[in-house]
C-alpha cells in the first residue's frame, strides 16, 4: 500500500500544487502499466492511496471499476495527468478488473 506516491503529509502540509519534480504522472503511469503486464484477464488491479488516478492512464480504457470501492478515506492531495492539484477531487475507484483483449 501507499507505494504510488511520494511523501503525502510533505506535500499536503508545503502547498504543493504540481508533483511533476517529486513523482510526476509519467512514472505513476509506467508502473501501473509494469503491474498490467503482470494482470491476465479478469485479475484484479487494486490501486489505492495514491496521489494519481488509473482512469487517467493510457490503460483505463482496458480495465473496469469493480463495485463502488473508492479512495473516500484518503485525505491528502491528488493530481492529474499534468501532475496539477485536483481541488476537490471525487472520491477515486480503487479496485479494477483487467477485460478481456
Amino acid at each position: 500500500m501507499a507505494v504510488l506516491q511520494r511523501n503525502p503529509h510533505d506535500v499536503a502540509a508545503k502547498g504543493i500544487t504540481n508533483l511533476s519534480k517529486i513523482y510526476p504522472f509519467e512514472k505513476f503511469e509506467k508502473q501501473i502499466i509494469e503491474l498490467d503486464n503482470l494482470l491476465k484477464p479478469n485479475g484484479l488491479l487494486v490501486v489505492h492511496f495514491t496521489q494519481y488516478s488509473l482512469l487517467d492512464t493510457k490503460l483505463a480504457s482496458t480495465y473496469q471499476a469493480l463495485g463502488n470501492h473508492v479512495q473516500d478515506d484518503y485525505l491528502t492531495p491528488v493530481f492529474d495527468r499534468n501532475s496539477e492539484l485536483i481541488r476537490n477531487p471525487i472520491p477515486q475507484k480503487s479496485i479494477f478488473i483487467k477485460l478481456n483483449g
